[in-house]
């Protein structure tokens, strides 16, 4: 994978997020900050995300592909292989931009160590190749600034 490092502004996209657990809550953690227009789709989903029920759209309910209908990008977190490949082939039937997570081959984005202070945005990233280093150079950029 080679990844151009866009900055983009979510606020203008709408995401979606399939899947209601650990990773979903990171990934939700990592967005919320930049006031995106999202949605989380999931059976159940953790007490984190239903914290951010005013900020964020979440349906406890079970993925179906008009989900994605109007989506920009897609987070495909279920856990379950079989269900993120579903949703990874709807999103591309859709020309909608997709990250499954833990999975590299099915993604059009990835997400970087991000360092945000005001409006100072930097994303690091080595493309899954050591992300040890990518921890180092994140602690060393928010000492620096």
């Amino acid at each position: 994978m080679s990844c151009f490092p866009f900055l983009v502004n979510v606020d203008r996209l709408k995401g979606i997020i399939i899947g209601g657990g650990k990773v979903a809550t990171e990934k939700v953690h990592r967005l919320i900050e930049f006031e995106p227009d999202l949605t989380v789709i999931a059976p159940s989903v953790s007490d984190e995300i239903l914290k951010y029920q005013n900020q964020i759209t979440v349906k406890e309910r079970q993925y179906v592909a008009s989900d994605l209908d109007g989506a920009d990008y897609v987070i495909a977190a279920t856990g379950d292989r079989n269900i993120n490949e579903k949703i990874y082939s709807d999103a591309k039937s859709r020309h909608i931009l997709i990250n499954v997570v833990d999975m590299p081959e099915l993604c059009d984005f990835i997400f970087p160590s991000v360092v945000r202070r005001g409006k100072l945005v930097v994303g690091v990233s080595t493309n899954g190749a050591s992300p040890q280093i990518a921890i180092m150079l994140k602690k060393k950029i928010e000492e620096m600034i």
